[in-house]
């Protein structure tokens, strides 16, 4: 009580030094409080750039698929997985995939790429591809000689809306070189050097038709309700859809790859 009371009574000796030093104390700790919430802020949008770009705030792959990008890597049991995600609460969308390295070529230069098949209806509602499209038309579904590539990959094969492009790559069933040609119906750009140098999409089913595929697919990415559910390590979710081969990574670990 002493102390107390010797402490109350310092304070009121000098009223200015104490209101100076509780401004200063104020000032210092609502900068602080200004500065982690900013940080924070800053944090939350960039994350929330980064998955929903492209990446999604989870992905469903087979677990050799994302180190060799080989199409032949499929998920298992695709059909269940896609009536599980059905029932889940806390999936707020998710979108297929294949994807594989091929050969993009025109009249003018070749480029080797990662080619992916996506499902235009649903991919819109998953990631950016849609937005980032800048020339021409998002794909259409009805057209499965459609071609989106980016403006980087553009420019190198000197093409524009409506040229010919033909794509080579291996089919996964008989390691034969397969071709097919498309027809660029957009170019988009997302200001990321790989992904406008180095993919190109197109309607999945012609893909997987390339690819030698069948029905199978390479991933699936995934939009939960909310983004921090995605870091959630205790979640069911991750060991639910991690059996055989297969492997569910939220967007932290997909980063760190």
């Amino acid at each position: 009580m002493l102390t107390i009371k010797l402490a109350f009574r310092n304070t009121l000796r000098n009223k200015r030094r104490t209101f100076l030093a509780s401004l200063a104390i104020g000032i210092g700790l609502a900068g602080l409080i200004f500065v982690d919430a900013v940080y924070l802020g800053m944090s939350e949008n960039m994350i929330k750039l980064a998955t929903s770009t492209f990446m999604g705030d989870a992905q469903i792959t087979h677990r050799d698929f994302r180190d060799t990008f080989d199409g032949k890597y499929k998920l298992e049991h695709k059909q269940n997985i896609i009536k599980e995600l059905e029932k889940e609460s806390i999936v707020k969308t998710y979108s297929l995939r294949v994807a594989s390295f091929a050969m993009i070529s025109s009249s003018s230069d070749a480029s080797s790429i990662i080619l992916y098949g996506i499902n235009p209806e649903t991919e819109k509602n998953t990631s950016k591809i849609k937005d980032a499209v800048i020339y021409g038309n998002y794909l259409q579904s009805d057209n499965p000689h459609s071609i989106i590539v980016g403006e980087k990959l553009s420019k190198k094969l000197e093409t524009e809306i409506g040229d010919r492009i033909v794509i080579t790559s291996s089919n996964t069933k008989t390691d034969e070189i397969a071709q097919s040609m498309f027809i660029v119906e957009g170019i988009y750009k997302f200001g990321n050097n790989h992904m406008d140098s180095s993919m190109a999409f197109v309607n999945i089913k012609q893909a997987q038709s390339l690819f030698g595929l069948e029905d199978g697919v390479n991933e699936i990415v995934i939009k939960f309700t909310n983004l921090h559910i995605a870091l959630d390590k205790t979640l069911p979710f991750w060991k639910k859809y991690s059996k055989g081969t297969n492997v569910a990574e939220d967007w932290d670990e997909i980063f760190s790859e």
